[in-house]
């Protein structure tokens, strides 16, 4: 982003929800979205979820019925994604998938990172403490869900504007 604009303020602004943009001072907004909403998205990439861990904990993950007596670390807002995921993969088994629940799910990746338990990673989420190595996928199998990984703005951004750059910029940086 900086390499785009170096001279540009840019302000992030965390949110549970994603925001009205036609309503609400934001430029743009990027969620995972079931459905479409008012004003102009571009979709990013689908929600693939699956078991992350940290190398530690992995090692002794060969099957899914090892997450038996783990620890489960949820988010706040994707409270469904373990079960979701079980039973998908593992409709057989019968594990109790609770566990502590974080507000921001970058808590909830960094104690996973810390060796606390196993987190439902969400791809482009996880990827660069995957690519890094310090959280691992003990399993092959993931679950695409329906939500959406989604660029919106209020209104389609004017060609060659730096909001349609920042866009362009954040939709291929998957």
């Amino acid at each position: 982003m900086r390499s785009i604009a170096p001279q540009t303020a840019i302000s992030i602004t965390a949110l549970d929800s994603p925001p009205n943009l036609l309503r609400e001072p934001y430029d743009l907004s990027i969620f995972y979205e079931t459905e479409k909403r008012p004003g102009h998205c571009v979709e990013v990439c689908s929600d693939w979820i699956f078991p992350v861990c940290a190398p530690a904990i992995a090692a002794g993950l060969k099957k899914p019925a090892d997450l038996e007596g783990e620890l489960f670390l949820h988010d706040a807002r994707w409270t469904e994604d373990w079960q979701q995921w079980l039973s998908v993969i593992a409709p057989e088994l019968n594990i109790d998938a609770s566990g502590p629940t974080f507000s921001l799910y970058s808590l909830a990746v960094q104690e996973a990172q810390n060796g606390a338990g196993v987190l439902m990673g969400h791809e482009p989420l996880v990827r660069d403490f995957l690519d890094d190595g310090s959280l691992v996928a003990p399993f092959e199998q993931a679950v695409e869900l329906s939500r959406k990984l989604v660029i919106a703005t209020p209104y389609p951004p004017r060609k060659g504007s730096l909001l349609e750059k920042i866009v362009r910029q954040l939709s291929i940086a998957k």
